[in-house]
């Protein structure tokens, strides 16, 4: 067959340089040059790491081209335009083909001087490169590279840090996915090893134990901060990196208190309800900063001041398992300076047999009780009337509900009760003397839907007013007077009604 031909050739001597330990070629099968290496060195694991070019700007030196290079099934790019650059991981002493790269865009035939690569221990790469040449910018970038573009005509630099992973890491974080415990002062999680390239573990868990495991559960008993390492260990190469994780534990199963209290400042019975809504605790201690104190597992009650405080009580949720506990303290106060209601009753004005009564510092909370002579009423306006005049004393307790008080009155009040409510003459003289000019009447004005009708001895109506105690006949007809005669009138107003006849003289 054809003979195989690589133009890439890599060399290893003993120390001294005086003994061949291993060698081997690379390159495409055409054996033509096809890269110009740029970066070399050795890991921590004895791992060869390579890094070069090849393409269109070596025409005028000699032609290479870095198509059919080898790939690995891992590769960050799988295919080139030929002038791209080229990654290369081989295992200690050429034993093994490892890792294999292709890197550049599609257009541009990427390149760079040599002395601007560079290999860390680890296997990560630092690479400069003469990228977009004629104006391109088809490097690939990361989302978030300082520029996806190339901001010239011809070439800009590029710079690459690849991780070919090949050196060992460390790494540890807490598992997401495990849900946490806590039981009473004890936490217990699950810790995450991310270590790349390890094969062994050793972790020292911060509090006096260690274990092998590669993602151990780990239950950390008292409340504090603990360092937690990892050592990850590559046997075969015989090397380690150590990472470190703080742990810190601040929260307990505490049982948590969420009590509120309802009173009323002004409430004479100084009463205080509290009502506990989560259920946390087993039970409760209560001292009331009145001098007294119980222990309780109810989760609502009332406890009575004996004065006005101001008082500070403290309650402590207590759980009985794990011996923690939590505390809230209240502040209560009662107002001893209440603005009692102020009452002035005085005779009806209407004169009905009731009274009228007016009011100062109330609210409608309060209930008003009535006591007319041994009669009761309600409300704040009493219905109640008397059927003679006199002199009565009138009874009366306000009852505040909000405040739990009550206040009793007593009032002497001249009662008036008129039995014919409404006055009305039995003659007039409209002759323009101004002496009794009009048909006036007069009385209760407090009468309801009171009306006043007029009628000539043919029953026509002659007058009519639904305000009889403020306009009056004057004794005409369609604007002239009427003759003189005896009229019929009516009146009707709350439960009074009157008929009658009245004289016109002249």
């Amino acid at each position: 067959g054809t003979p195989q031909f690589k133009k890439q050739f890599l060399h290893k001597f003993s120390a001294d340089l005086t003994t061949s330990l291993a060698s081997t070629a690379f390159g495409s099968p055409q054996g033509v040059l096809n890269l110009v290496p740029t970066a070399f060195n050795v890991d921590d694991c004895l791992n060869l790491l390579l890094s070069g070019w090849g393409g269109n700007t070596n025409s005028g030196y000699r032609n290479t081209t870095v198509a059919q290079l080898p790939t690995t099934p891992d590769a960050f790019q799988s295919t080139t335009d030929g002038s791209d650059f080229y990654f290369l991981v081989l295992e200690r002493n050429f034993t093994a083909f490892k890792y294999a790269t292709f890197f550049g865009g599609t257009q541009s035939s990427e390149h760079v001087d040599g002395g601007t690569s560079r290999f860390d221990n680890q296997g990560h790469i630092y690479q400069a490169i003469c990228a977009g040449c004629g104006g391109n910018s088809d490097l690939p970038t990361t989302t978030s590279a300082f520029s996806p573009d190339n901001n010239s005509n011809n070439c800009n630099l590029g710079v690459v840090k690849l991780d070919l992973e090949t050196g060992i890491l460390a790494d540890v974080d807490i598992d997401p996915t495990f849900v946490p415990d806590t039981n009473c002062f004890a936490l217990t999680l699950k810790l995450a090893n991310n270590s790349i390239n390890a094969n062994a573990y050793f972790w020292d868990l911060g509090q006096g134990d260690t274990t092998d495991i590669e993602s151990p559960i780990v239950t950390f008993p008292a409340l504090g901060t603990y360092t937690v390492m990892l050592v990850a260990i590559d046997t075969v190469c015989d090397i380690s990196d150590t990472a470190y994780l703080e742990v810190v534990h601040d929260t307990a199963n505490f049982p948590e208190t969420d009590w509120t209290l309802d009173f009323v400042g002004c409430d004479f019975l100084r009463e205080v309800s509290f009502t506990e809504n989560l259920g946390d605790a087993t039970y409760f201690d209560w001292d009331f900063g009145d001098g007294t104190s119980k222990t309780t597992r109810q989760r609502q009650f009332s406890h009575f001041y004996p004065g006005p405080g101001p008082y500070t009580a403290t309650v402590i949720a207590r759980d009985s398992l794990c011996g923690v506990t939590s505390s809230q303290t209240f502040t209560i106060a009662f107002d001893t300076d209440v603005q009692s209601p102020q009452v002035t009753v005085t005779t009806d004005s209407c004169r009905y047999g009731g009274v009228d009564v007016f009011y100062a510092n109330i609210d409608s909370a309060m209930i008003f009780a009535w006591n007319f002579s041994g009669t009761p009423d309600t409300g704040m306006i009493p219905e109640f009337r008397y059927p003679e005049s006199g002199l009565e004393t009138v009874y009366l307790t306000i009852i505040d509900t909000v405040c739990n008080r009550d206040y009793t009155f007593n009032f002497a009040t001249d009662i008036v009760r008129i039995e014919g409510r409404v006055y009305i003459p039995s003659a007039f003289t409209p002759n323009g003397d101004r002496t009794n000019p009009t048909f006036k009447i007069s009385g209760n004005s407090c009468l309801e839907n009171p009306e006043f009708y007029i009628f000539d001895s043919w029953g026509n109506e002659v007058f009519y007013t639904d305000r009889p105690f403020e306009e009056f006949w004057d004794g005409t007809f369609k604007g002239k007077p009427v003759a003189q005669d005896v009229y019929s009138y009516r009146f009707t107003g709350g439960d009074e009604v009157r008929r009658g006849t009245v004289t016109v003289i002249y």
